[in-house]
């Protein structure tokens, strides 16, 4: 007896054909979780807290870092105590955002944006890095530590520069 005999193929065919009504709804239900479930993670959007004490800005804008330059993703009103908030309806990209001004037309600080939306980020115009604390992705620690380690090594060059220029100057005076 052949196991791929039409008597066997018919009974294989019947069952799954009196059966498709229920496949198709299994199908139906997981497809609809499933676009329930990516509608949900874009609706939730995100919400960035930041406080700058002694700010002096009215406004600052939250930017994204791309291949070609920092663009634009959002604006906040900056209150007299250096509070702004950051809102938007839909999730942002993974990535490094950083905190820009525009009336001192310089970069504040950088921080990453992962699957977390929600960030809270308390500083000091004195020294950023130093006084900051972000509520937010872990990432964000091993960052700011990156970037106090990046910036100590940065002084140090910046300190053996100067020694190598003073020696050349007294040299050339001989």
């Amino acid at each position: 007896v052949s196991i791929h005999s039409n008597e066997t193929w018919c009974y294989f065919c019947d069952y799954h054909e009196k059966n498709l009504g229920m496949y198709k709804k299994i199908l139906g239900a997981a497809l609809l979780i499933a676009g329930f479930s990516a509608n949900q993670a874009k609706a939730q959007g995100y919400e960035i807290k930041v406080s700058i004490k002694n700010s002096k800005d009215s406004i600052c804008l939250l930017t994204k870092y791309t291949w070609e330059q920092p663009y634009k993703v959002d604006t906040a009103k900056v209150d007299k105590a250096g509070n702004m908030t950051f809102k938007g309806k839909t999730a942002l990209e993974k990535g490094i955002y950083s905190i820009y001004s525009p009336k001192k037309g310089a970069l504040y600080f950088d921080f990453i944006v992962n699957e977390s939306q929600k960030l809270t980020i308390t500083t000091d115009t004195v020294n950023f890095y130093d006084k900051m604390k972000i509520v937010g992705p872990k990432e964000n620690t091993d960052f700011v530590e990156f970037v106090k380690f990046m910036g100590s090594k940065n002084m140090e060059r910046m300190s053996y520069e100067k020694e190598v220029k003073a020696k050349k100057t007294a040299d050339s005076t001989k």
